[in-house]
């Protein structure tokens, strides 16, 4: 077994338990106090009502960012005390890797999951779900494991959770409203939401999600040498 794998598998049994899997239970909580409040809004006439059949697409996005407002603190947490270990000079890379791979990997999985169970009842057909839910999923894991990264080494515990729930409002809610930033700003997780995975939206987040990661590494790679 090589030392990475080695390294990976520690991380996923650290994952593992009830400390740091027992959050993502708040994802269907979350859920239907959203779908709650989306009632309340379309009979008050805040917003257009929408057809049930027009809503799965709308309810797997909605999945999806529920998921990533869930799982982005609790990975920066768990990433946070991951970099208090100190980090061996020779496996810098492999270390970090391991960390963000299994947080990664976990949120992946919880969000595939929750996205299916969400869209079962709209009839969409499994071929068509497949690949929507895997596009999208994989889009929001590898943004919220790189805003969790960033946001773990800028800070630790508590704040860092904060701080990534900042920059996640930031890129989301604007853009729900119609008056996103702009994408050299903030990756337009919003126009995502109301605008469809465009090319252009998709770079932009993906962009976003790449300077989030080089900048963390070079971070802790300077901290680390301390």
């Amino acid at each position: 077994m090589s030392q990475f794998t080695s390294k990976l598998f520690g991380e996923f049994r650290r994952h593992l338990t009830l400390r740091w899997t027992g959050p993502y239970l708040l994802i269907p909580i979350f859920f239907v106090v959203s779908l709650i409040v989306e009632t309340w809004m379309q009979e008050s006439g805040i917003i257009a009502y929408i057809p049930v059949g027009s809503r799965s697409d709308l309810s797997l996005w909605r999945i999806l960012m529920i998921s990533v407002m869930v799982g982005t603190p609790l990975s920066a947490i768990f990433m946070a005390e991951s970099w208090k270990k100190k980090f061996p000079s020779d496996d810098f890379s492999g270390s970090l890797l391991s960390t963000q791979v299994s947080s990664f990997l976990i949120l992946l999985v919880i969000m595939t999951a929750a996205s299916f169970i969400v869209t079962a009842p709209f009839g969409v057909s499994l071929s068509d779900k497949i690949g929507s839910v895997a596009a999208r999923a994989l889009i929001m894991c590898f943004w919220s494991t790189a805003i969790a990264t960033l946001c773990s080494v800028i800070s630790g515990g508590a704040g860092a959770a904060i701080l990534s729930i900042g920059l996640f409002s930031i890129a989301l809610f604007p853009g729900l409203s119609g008056t996103a930033m702009s994408r050299w700003f903030a990756a337009p997780l919003g126009n995502l939401v109301t605008g469809g995975t465009d090319l252009l939206t998709v770079l932009a987040v993906l962009g976003h999600s790449a300077v989030y990661l080089i900048l963390s590494a070079l971070m802790l790679r300077k901290i680390s040498r301390r």
